[in-house]
């Protein structure tokens, strides 16, 4: 098990090439005669094309070992069944042995939008590295059915519909997960389409008329969308997206303003407390305290420090890097 989760973080090793290439070396033999992917066992579709398939996809790209390759097929072939759905958008859990794809059943059998959203990078570079297009053509085929009722002012529900024309249905739910796909089109680089960067510019409208302040402090969050009514909550997913914004925008200079005093507020609040990790939920309050923590646990997620790191880097002001 530690040589497989070590498989599937090749790519973020800070350790020398040599290092890198002898734990492949090693892996290699252990994907070869004892990873087995038929299992009957229902997985997440999204969990396991992030890790599992971008794992051996890394291992590959690192080593050049075919061994890698031909698994991470076997594992996306596994997964594919996921999309045989009336208009192609997949199902969120299969069964790896028996190719049985559902929806969880607290979606009311709806997909979630952030799953859905974010498969797209390691199938097609399992597709550029195999010269079959299958894999490819699965996942940018739900990037066109969601630009069919795209929402003009960039409010992404959480859940699509698997069945009816119009996938994006009313009520609006919109939170974290209703923008986090919109990261993906970002990480297709220099190679992204016209038509991915609109759809991401109009999504980016979306969070930025959610944003609101509170009386006390005047401390800069995003609210969170049900039907008309805005909640005073922020979850610590959203704090992504300042360096998904940096990372994306086109106007830096207008946007920046925004980004830098949503995370330097979010960083007060943590000092506030003396905390050493973000909340996983803020609830804020409009009176006369700011705000109140939501759980008393975290998940542990890097979106805050993966924001500061790029706002570090593209800003070159240290305090940033502090903060990380």
């Amino acid at each position: 098990m530690i040589h497989y989760l070590f498989s599937l973080n090749l790519d973020s090793l800070f350790l020398p090439i040599e290092i890198v290439l002898y734990i492949c070396a090693l892996l290699s033999r252990w994907v070869a005669n004892t990873l087995d992917f038929n299992k009957n066992y229902d997985v997440s579709v999204f969990e396991t094309t992030i890790r599992v398939v971008g794992g051996l996809l890394s291992a590959y790209d690192l080593s050049g070992d075919n061994v890698f390759l031909e698994k991470a097929k076997d594992i996306a072939d596994r997964l594919l069944p996921a999309w045989n759905t009336p208009f192609g958008i997949p199902n969120n859990i299969i069964n790896l042995a028996h190719g049985n794809a559902h929806n969880p059943g607290w979606t009311g059998g709806d997909s979630i939008l952030a799953d859905s959203g974010t498969e797209q990078l390691e199938f097609i570079a399992l597709s550029q590295r195999t010269g079959d297009p299958k894999y490819q053509q699965k996942v940018e085929n739900f990037i066109l059915e969601l630009n069919k009722t795209f929402p003009a002012d960039g409010l992404l529900p959480i859940y699509i519909n698997l069945t009816e024309e119009q996938h994006l249905i009313p009520p609006l739910l919109l939170g974290p997960w209703g923008t986090v796909s919109m990261n993906i089109y970002l990480k297709f680089g220099y190679k992204e389409t016209k038509q991915q960067r609109e759809m991401w510019e109009t999504s980016m409208k979306g969070p930025l008329s959610l944003v609101r302040r509170t009386a006390a402090s005047s401390f800069t969050y995003i609210s969170e969308k049900i039907g008309n009514s805005l909640i005073d909550k922020m979850d610590e997913l959203v704090c992504f997206a300042p360096g998904m914004i940096a990372l994306g925008s086109s106007d830096k200079c207008a946007i920046f303003g925004f980004i830098c005093s949503l995370h330097g507020h979010a960083i007060t609040f943590i000092s506030r407390h003396q905390q050493s990790w973000h909340e996983k939920i803020i609830s804020f309050i409009q009176g006369r305290l700011d705000m109140s923590v939501g759980t008393s646990w975290n998940i542990l997620r890097p979106d805050t420090v993966e924001s500061l790191f790029y706002l570090w880097r593209l800003t070159g002001n240290k305090t940033y890097q502090d903060w990380g």
